[in-house]
């Protein structure tokens, strides 16, 4: 009888914590966000300080304009990490440009390429520069600021800066006054960052 009742305890037991676990693993991150938005990851937090050199045509003796969060502070501001040979940055960039251009008044948007890529040597002629990409594509007459990622004082890019984990696209949202409301590895649609932006107006 008691070998009976010990039996019955152990597989209770068990159904328990595997219902625990299940419940765990489903149960939604805190503010209803995706485990890809990384809540815990500086939501909320000021934007760490960094500085990237913004693209763009400079004359040889002509030092490139640097972006740092601070120069948008005051507005919504989307910074959008990305890379030239990503598909989903490719898909992204466009339609992040049409949000921010129906919320011009209140939006900047930031996109910053990835440090990884070497720009390839324009003795190729097969292969572009990353501005040059850009110009093909005819982002460059977008009102957005484009921008190269690069090692900060500290020894780490911006994108690592802000929780990046080695995955493009990234986006992460800064309210008025810098602070992250909003992080997400991977593709955000055009969608969701309206929402996002309409919860910060």
């Amino acid at each position: 009888m008691r070998r009976k009742i010990s039996a019955l305890l152990a597989v209770l037991l068990c159904s328990l914590g595997a219902a625990l676990t299940a419940a765990c693993n489903s149960a939604p991150i805190a503010g209803g966000q995706n485990p890809d938005e990384q809540p815990d990851n500086g939501m909320n937090a000021v934007c760490p300080d960094f500085e990237v050199e913004i693209l763009g045509e400079y004359e040889d003796d002509e030092e490139p304009e640097i972006y740092c969060p601070v120069n948008t502070r005051g507005k919504i501001t989307v910074l959008n990490f990305w890379g030239v040979w990503i598909e989903d940055s490719l898909t992204e960039l466009p339609a992040f440009y049409e949000v921010a251009q129906q919320n011009a008044d209140t939006v900047a948007l930031v996109a910053i390429h990835s440090a990884e890529y070497t720009v390839p040597s324009k003795d190729d002629e097969d292969e572009l520069t990353v501005y040059e990409s850009i110009v093909e594509k005819g982002w460059d007459k977008w009102n957005v600021t484009f921008a190269q990622d690069a090692e900060q004082k500290n020894g780490l890019s911006a994108y690592d800066l802000l929780g990046g984990l080695g995955t493009y696209p990234m986006t992460v949202i800064l309210n008025e006054e810098g602070l992250i409301s909003y992080k997400r590895m991977g593709i955000t649609s055009a969608e969701q960052l309206q929402a996002m932006i309409g919860t910060l107006l």
